[in-house]
């Protein structure tokens, strides 16, 4: 048409990449179980990395912002999980936003104390060990004093049987 190549109007496209962007922002204003829903299929939606055969600096930008977008889809579910007394749940999806975002204190926070009231007091400190190696090799720093306390007292609990 006028030269150019178009797309057939017969044609029905669908682009997995603005699904899962349409369905994690329509989460955000959803009533809690329709929420959910949405949440679980963006993260089903999600296998992998944008485009990572490819290195541009705009593709290396929207990847970044779908991965982060991902981790804070696997964050809200597991919040959404904690609600509804769905423990180990919530602690898988704190578990998957952890491997994506190793440096996340909140993710840290969240899952030891979910360990520590499933009584896995090592898995909780384990989670802490990690966080404390990432932080100290990637940026320099030690996690935050509240963190610091909790693995105290976690450890703690372990001893005495708790």
């Amino acid at each position: 048409w006028s030269g150019f190549y178009h797309i057939s109007e017969d044609i029905e496209l669908s682009y997995d990449v603005v699904q899962f962007s349409e369905m994690v922002q329509s989460s955000a204003i959803a009533p809690a179980d329709e929420a959910v829903d949405l949440l679980q299929k963006a993260v089903w939606l999600y296998r992998d990395q944008f485009l990572t055969s490819l290195a541009m600096p705009w593709i290396d930008r929207r990847r970044q912002e779908l991965h982060q977008t991902y981790s804070e889809a696997l964050i809200n579910l597991a919040k959404f999980m904690e609600k509804r007394d769905l423990k180990q749940e919530a602690l898988g999806m704190y578990m998957q936003a952890a491997a994506s975002n190793r440096q996340r204190e909140d993710v840290a926070l969240n899952s030891m104390l979910l360990f520590r009231e499933l009584g896995l007091h090592a898995d909780a400190l384990r989670v802490y060990d990690l966080l404390h190696a990432e932080l100290r090799d990637s940026l320099g720093v030690a996690p935050a004093p509240h963190l610091q306390q909790l693995a105290q007292q976690i450890e703690q609990e372990a001893r005495v049987g708790r």
